[in-house]
């Protein structure tokens, strides 16, 4: 025996009420002054004992009514195990989950994965009666609630379940298991019943949280829980997990490659994938993958004349199979005419190549990235110069063997990083490491990506030095010096250099060969990033500057500062759009690649004013404008590629998963609207206790009426 409402059994108090009033009355007294009172003494004394028992039992019927409806209103309730309850007597409270991750999307046939859940969601309603209690959740990265405790009308819920359709994000059942713990808490009715729809897929089920199972631990202790599994036809797919610039220079007039990712999430070989490469939606170039194996990844270049300034948006795009959404990888980059390149010169000369200066300019120059073609323009000047100079002119500034650098310029070039400018610092024998490390320091935080501990004693000029070591064999930076012949690779040597202990935020890109003396040291600051070169940009160091590997590491260092795509959002996360020369307070509108707008105001993070939409829903590109006189900022968002491999749980694995969780499990939704009828069970008593409520005090008007016409007569 349970009670929907057992705050209401406070009521009982109210039985108390009816004796408090026969106490009262019992005090009542009325004189009357009669002569012949006396003679009827006697005759008062039997019809008091018949007067008591009359209230007596009049007493006892208005208590029993009070306790009936308290009781009614109470609802009190019934479970039997085990019996089924009587034709029309089940009252059951439905929660209907359904997993809305975009793996439920994949369609390899008529219906997809979450097709197939709505008609069992549909076949789940036909098992209730009108009014019973229902609530309608989709389930992704957060819970959307559709329809909440409400009375089951047929219609209503057959045009909630039309509208709902699969979410661009994946599954949380952290998130998930605590939302539908609370809907079945808040449900009033005799049973409560919790249906998740889903496909087992095995990256969601494969292993719970701890979390999930305390959540749903809870939830079985309130509910009877049900996990279906709808129809799975395949499981086979493919998508492009991945989108990033190698090498060129984003400027009007070049060319730029990039690499697209590959994965064959299936089991099954496919042999029939081309890459699109398209930008601003028009198709620039495309490559057959060829075969790719199942569980295989590939990588495709692709090249991108650039033809225009501003924002481009670039994607790469293959053909539609069963789960469209990732088929489709996308980024935004800012295109410009020339890259601005300000190289100081700490210790300049006269003489042609004696200052680092000019060793830098002829790497720039050098054909390669962009640099023979005109598309790096570099001024040079001597560091006592520098505080003449206005970064913002710029987008990478080259420090050489620079010995300090004034207060007021770390603000200057700390609020230059910030907004996305980049920093190329080489060391040298001027170089004054104390007063770099205590200068380059902002609000108690070091700019530089390692500490400057002095000049390693190195090898005397004429020795041979120490070769190279990639740290980092994938970076931008790195992957071009890496594809070089290994004989030209390896005569690269290092006879001197700055010994430094690298910041927590620093990685280190290149060090030498057998060491742990970092080469190449990055960290980014703000929307800007730092690279710390640890030897000297000039020939007196090291024999880099003789071998081909530096012109491609210094204009590659210049396209990875100054050339990525700003960096995509996934669904789900937030988007920031930066916004250049505004106010905090400047109203911002998202357009989404469906044409919903949302509305932010601008905000002040970090040094920047920035607008953020929280919970983008949708992949693909967004627009946000702030300004009727200068152009959108295009934001690219793409799916979680994690959310791709569609593959399942098998049964028996999946039941030995939940198998220490109140689930009963359900194969394919097969023959559910039975076995929801054959265990749903319970009753509640709270029309009867009313109905009998009711009587008693008819019973009691009777009597009461009955009596006090008998006492009319007596007198």
């Amino acid at each position: 025996m349970t009670f929907l409402n057992p705050w209401l059994l406070l009521g009982l108090a109210g039985v108390g009420v009816p004796v408090l009033i026969h106490l009262l009355n019992r005090y009542r007294f009325r004189e009357t002054d009669w002569a012949a009172m006396q003679f009827l003494a006697r005759a008062a004394r039997v019809r008091s004992r018949r007067i008591r028992l009359e209230d007596i039992l009049l007493l006892l019927l208005r208590c029993l009514a009070v306790l009936l409806a308290v009781l009614a209103v109470a609802r009190p309730a019934v479970r039997e195990a085990g019996l089924p309850a009587a034709p029309g007597a089940p009252r059951a409270g439905v929660v209907i989950a359904l997993d809305g991750s975009y793996s439920m999307m994949h369609k390899p046939g008529i219906r997809s994965r979450f097709d197939h859940a709505v008609v069992l969601a549909r076949e789940l309603a036909g098992t209730m009666r009108q009014g019973d209690p229902v609530t309608l959740v989709v389930l992704g990265s957060r819970p959307r609630v559709l329809l909440r405790n409400v009375g089951y009308d047929p219609d209503r819920v057959d045009g909630a379940l039309s509208d709902i359709s699969p979410l661009e994000e994946p599954l949380n059942l952290d998130a998930g298991a605590a939302a539908l713990r609370r809907l079945a808490a808040d449900m009033k009715a005799v049973q409560r019943e919790v249906y998740l729809l889903t496909d087992g897929q095995a990256r969601d089920w494969h292993r719970l949280s701890d979390a999930a199972k305390e959540q749903f631990a809870e939830l079985g202790a309130i509910a009877r829980m049900f996990l279906v599994t709808v129809p799975v036809e395949s499981s086979e797919n493919a998508g492009v997990t991945g989108l990033e610039l190698v090498s060129g220079v984003l400027h009007k007039g070049s060319i730029a490659r990039f690499a697209a990712t590959v994965r064959n999430f299936g089991h099954e070989p496919t042999d029939h994938l081309r890459v699109v490469c398209r930008v601003n939606g028009v198709p620039v170039d495309e490559k057959s993958v060829g075969v790719l194996r199942g569980g295989e990844t590939t990588t495709v270049s692709l090249f991108v004349p650039v033809t225009q300034t501003g924002n481009v948006r670039i994607d790469a795009h293959i053909g539609n199979d069963g789960l469209t959404l990732d088929n489709t990888r996308r980024t935004v980059a800012k295109i410009r005419e020339t890259v601005s390149i300000l190289c100081v010169d700490g210790d300049p000369s006269a003489e042609p190549f004696e200052g680092a200066a000019d060793f830098v300019g002829a790497a720039l120059a050098a054909g390669g990235a962009g640099g023979a073609d005109g598309s790096f323009s570099v001024k040079t000047v001597p560091w006592l110069a520098l505080p003449t100079e206005r970064f913002s002119e710029y987008d990478v500034v080259v420090l050489a063997n620079v010995a300090e650098i004034a207060e007021d310029q770390v603000m200057f070039l700390h609020d230059f990083l910030r907004r996305r400018g980049g920093l190329i610092l080489f060391a040298g024998e001027n170089v004054q490491p104390a007063l770099w490390n205590d200068r380059m320091t902002v609000s108690g935080t070091p700019l530089l990506p390692a500490e400057l501990l002095g000049v390693s004693a190195g090898h005397p000029f004429g020795r041979e030095g120490i070769p190279l070591s990639p740290a980092m064999p994938d970076h931008p930076v790195v992957r071009p010096i890496r594809s070089l012949p290994s004989d030209v690779f390896g005569e690269i040597r290092f006879r001197r250099f700055m010994k430094v202990r690298v910041h927590p935020q620093g990685r280190v890109l290149l060090r030498l060969a057998g060491t742990d003396d970092p080469i190449l040291v990055e960290k980014q600051v703000g929307r800007g990033r730092i690279l710390l070169f640890t030897s000297s940009a000039d020939r007196r160091w090291h024999t880099m500057i003789t071998n081909p590997a530096y012109p491609i590491m210094l204009q590659q260092a210049i396209t990875y500062l100054t050339s990525q795509p700003e960096r995509p959002s996934i669904v789900g996360t937030p988007l920031t759009a930066v916004l250049p020369g505004q106010q905090s307070g400047v109203e911002v509108t998202f357009e989404d690649p469906s044409g919903r707008v949302s509305r932010v105001q601008a905000v002040e993070r970090q040094g920047q004013v920035v607008a953020v939409l929280r919970d983008p829903e949708r992949a693909g590109f967004y627009d946000a404008r702030y300004s009727i006189e200068q152009p959108a900022v295009s934001l690219a968002v793409n799916p979680d590629t994690a959310e791709s491999d569609v593959r399942i749980l098998p049964g028996e694995k999946l039941e030995e998963t939940v198998r220490d969780l109140p689930f009963r499990v359900v194969h394919g939704g097969k023959n559910l609207a039975s076995i929801v009828r054959e265990t749903r069970v319970g009753r509640e008593f709270w029309r009867t206790l009313m109905l009998a409520a009711l009587c008693v005090l008819a019973v009691e008007s009777f009597l009461a009426r009955r009596y006090s016409l008998s006492a009319r007569n007596r007198q």
